[in-house]
């Protein structure tokens, strides 16, 4: 069963939990919503993850572009990883910096390094 999760719906499961043991650190922000596709409805192993939008007014509009693909999370492979896998590599504190490598529409192949924020206001 192919089962798509909008940025609605995954936020709470895969991007904003922080990691166990870090309710200490302020939760970093890079102002981008994935599309996640799973395995199936209840399994937890990712297929893939795209950037479906990048807010225009965060310091990595200029680093990723919506449709992006995420083949890689701190050298970590998307495709196959557990959901708790990928939330613990995305999860960041201000300044912390992320590691992705991305498959652009074009084919182009990619990396980007981006650093947590705070959480503009509003």
């Amino acid at each position: 069963m192919k089962c798509t999760y909008l940025f609605a719906i995954i936020t709470a499961f895969l991007i904003t939990n922080a990691p166990v043991g870090a309710a200490s650190r302020e939760q970093g922000w890079f102002g981008i919503r994935y599309a996640v596709e799973t395995e199936g409805l209840l399994s937890g192993t990712i297929k893939s993850v795209a950037i479906s939008a990048v807010r225009p007014d965060s310091a990595e509009a200029e680093h990723v572009t919506a449709g992006d693909v995420v083949i890689e999370v701190e050298n970590q492979a998307v495709a196959g990883s557990r959901a708790s896998t990928l939330r613990a590599l995305l999860c960041k504190s201000v300044g912390e910096t992320l590691h992705l490598r991305l498959r652009s529409a074009t084919g182009e192949i990619y990396t980007a390094t981006l650093i947590a924020g705070r959480k503009p206001s509003g």
